[in-house]
């Protein structure tokens, strides 16, 4: 985001949503429902780009997952298996009567 002619990095997380910004003279303060989602230090010279390392790792957090994503389970309980199949990986099979 950017105050006066500098950007300054947010956590990615807050990309789109609505934020409130606080800006003094020494301190550039980003606040998404409340919660603290960016501080750096003011900067004062023109078009000064500030980032913070952690923001950097949560994008790539974030976009590493977006690139591989966990396959969803198959629909239905995925769960559930028929009895017999443990019976059979055991070796009990069926107990013949006397």
């Amino acid at each position: 985001m950017r105050v006066d002619t500098s950007d300054y990095s947010v956590d990615p997380r807050a990309i789109g949503a609505r934020v409130d910004v606080a800006a003094d003279l020494d301190t550039v303060r980003v606040r998404h429902a409340g919660r603290l989602v960016a501080e750096h230090p003011r900067r004062w010279a023109r078009s000064m780009t500030v980032t913070d390392p952690a923001h950097v790792a949560t994008a790539a957090a974030l976009r590493h997952d977006y690139q591989h994503p966990t396959p969803a389970a198959p629909e239905g309980d995925a769960m559930v298996r028929d009895l017999a199949d443990y019976d059979r990986a055991f070796g009990l099979g069926e107990v013949s009567q006397p």
